[in-house]
């Protein structure tokens, strides 16, 4: 398995400020492929499945599919563990590209946002010192609102989501560093 950092300390998100936050849940690593690489893997939703071995499907609605911009509603499949896929309305809060920092954040719109806010945040940077052979993704999930209060003391939902993130890393790194490989070569 990938060597990731995981992180726990709370961390605000483009709809959730640190002092709304009950908890997140994050994972850093760093990948041997540069930063447009892995952020043209990142922002490819409609391939996720193909790699991504907890994601069922990332479909964006109808004439918003493309180009990928914020605003856009979609629904994402995923595997919770139960067996059965769980379906959840997204909205793409965040979609940022420059130079230095790349940021793709989507907020979950299964509960209404009084009752609780899921909001992911992805961000890939450049790693200066290593030049443009590898950069740094930090991907969190931050939580507020009553219901995070129950997920957090009843559910479990910080170590769940401690481990998707992992498995997701994991399988974000082995999948942008197959795809530069590929390219590297050509």
């Amino acid at each position: 398995m990938t060597i990731a950092a995981p992180f726990r300390d709370l961390t605000a998100t483009p709809n959730q400020p640190l002092s709304r936050v009950v908890f997140t849940s994050g994972t850093r690593v760093r990948i041997a492929a540069p930063r447009e690489v892995v952020w043209r893997v990142i922002t490819a939703l409609d391939e996720y499945a193909e790699w991504n071995s907890t994601m069922r499907s990332f479909e964006l609605d109808g004439a918003e599919a493309a180009p990928l911009r914020e605003g856009a509603k979609g629904k994402m499949k995923w595997d919770d563990g139960s067996g059965k896929p769980m379906e959840v309305p997204e909205l793409i809060t965040k979609l940022a590209d420059d130079a230095i920092q790349s940021t793709l954040a989507w907020q979950g719109l299964l509960l209404p946002s009084w009752l609780g806010i899921a909001e992911r945040v992805q961000t890939v940077s450049t790693l200066p010192e290593e030049g443009a052979a590898a950069c740094m993704v930090t991907n969190w999930e931050s939580m507020s609102g009553p219901f995070a209060w129950i997920g957090y003391y009843l559910l479990g939902l910080q170590s769940k989501l401690d481990q998707g993130n992992a498995t997701y890393c994991h399988d974000l790194k082995s999948r942008c560093e197959e795809v530069w490989g590929r390219e590297r070569v050509v």
